[in-house]
């Protein structure tokens, strides 16, 4: 069962979820929608983790990264704010709104802030309060002592006090820089269960990276809480020193808050997509020329099942811009294009192939004589011509589909050399 895991359903299941492990999980949403979907990629990376421990591989575990989360000092400083609860939510157990800072504190999350001027004080995370007191706002998590998550800490013995409604917390910290092979996520701790935590907000160098306006929601338990860092954001951990700063409310009942860091060494997703589109199945044109929309055919029979085997193509290495779409390649003119004069949308615009059969797109494989689509899970013929002397590169547009009808055939999309 244990080779069958490595060495079938690890590989399989990275195809299966191509786009989410090698392109979405890398993005930085910027819509709710957006952000659900990212959540939904971690899910999957999660499962592959899984996966690897499962066969006794945990290389990929998340760690902590940088200072140890509880010996973290913060600049600190809590508030009760001027503005009430609005009406409709007397007698909420969550806080978060929108508030105003005391005097001379507007630019608090800045680096340029001086908290020591502003009489801040100095405190070790967590910060909690649980019921007026000083003390865990839950008991199962405590990695210390191996409860429970070891990212959420709800149930460790809290350093400092939350008084007043409002936290806000700054300071400077010694992070190494990021390293490729890796990834990296900022985590709040202690809100991993359904109702914890409140609205909080966490910014580097000044800039927001984590926002929720409310305790950790049904069905968003049990997981971290926090963002991963996206490319864009590595620039501010080059200098090994980093401003932290984050606000939090403090909810009825009381909770509590560690912000730390986090990283994980990547899985070889590329070798894996790899050695999973030897088992996984692709459409290609054979398997449309097989298919009836009138009949019985089982879709998942005649499927593109590649060999491993690859035939380097050495014409056809270099960047490539789509200039035409065609119904065959002996229909192609360079004199005239064939290819909508508005609109055009091809579903691969440009790409870059190789010599060790490599492409720019973490999706695509290239074979030298295919190009194997994990996210659209389709195999597609790569053909290399030259027409009044100049290189052109054909590929299959692909779309297809047991819908299609009896006799229909993808186009070709044409590339040019750059």
């Amino acid at each position: 069962m244990l080779d069958l895991t490595r060495d079938e359903l690890i590989p399989e299941f990275v195809v299966e979820h191509a786009y989410n492990l090698l392109v979405r999980i890398n993005t930085n949403p910027s819509s709710g929608r957006e952000q659900f979907r990212l959540n939904h990629a971690e899910g999957h990376m999660n499962q592959l983790i899984s996966l690897y421990q499962r066969v006794g591989i945990d290389d990929y575990n998340w760690h902590d990264y940088g200072p140890e989360r509880t010996e973290m000092e913060w600049w600190y400083h809590t508030f009760d704010p001027v503005e009430p609860m609005p009406l409709e939510r007397q007698g909420d157990r969550y806080h978060y709104r929108q508030v105003t800072y005391p005097a001379g504190m507007e630019n608090w999350n800045q680096p340029v802030f001086n908290p020591a001027a502003a009489g801040w004080k100095r405190g070790l995370a967590p910060f909690a309060n649980r019921g007026g007191e000083l003390r865990a706002v839950d008991n199962r998590c405590d990695r210390h002592e191996g409860r429970g998550h070891d990212f959420c800490g709800c149930g460790e013995t809290p350093n400092t006090f939350w008084e007043n409604e409002v936290l806000l917390k700054a300071g400077v910290f010694e992070i190494p820089p990021f390293e490729e092979g890796y990834a990296y996520r900022i985590l709040m701790g202690g809100s991993s269960h359904v109702g914890s935590g409140d609205g909080t907000h966490i910014y580097i160098n000044g800039k927001e990276v984590f926002q929720r306006d409310r305790s950790t929601p049904r069905r968003a338990g049990a997981a971290p809480i926090g963002e991963r860092l996206n490319a864009e954001q590595w620039d501010d951990f080059t200098s090994g020193r980093v401003h932290l700063a984050a606000k939090s409310f403090l909810a009825r009942g009381g909770n509590s808050l560690t912000v730390f860091l986090r990283r994980m060494q990547l899985p070889p997703l590329r070798d894996e997509l790899e050695r999973g589109l030897r088992l996984v199945g692709l459409r290609d044109a054979e398997w449309q020329a097989a298919q009836d929309p009138d009949s019985d055919t089982d879709p998942n029979e005649d499927l593109y099942i590649w060999d491993g085997q690859v035939s380097p193509n050495a014409a056809a290495v270099g960047s490539w811009q789509a200039v035409d779409e065609v119904p065959e390649i002996g229909a192609f003119d360079p004199n005239s294009p064939q290819r909508p004069s508005r609109g055009w949308n091809p579903p691969l615009a440009e790409i870059e192939l190789t010599d060790d059969l490599r492409t720019s797109d973490p999706l695509l494989v290239w074979t030298g004589s295919m190009l194997l689509d994990a996210g659209r899970k389709q195999a597609l013929a790569v053909e290399h011509a030259q027409v009044e002397g100049k290189d052109y590169l054909f590929i299959e547009a692909g779309g297809f589909s047991p819908e299609r009808p009896g006799d229909w055939t993808s186009s070709w999309l044409v590339f040019e050399k750059q």
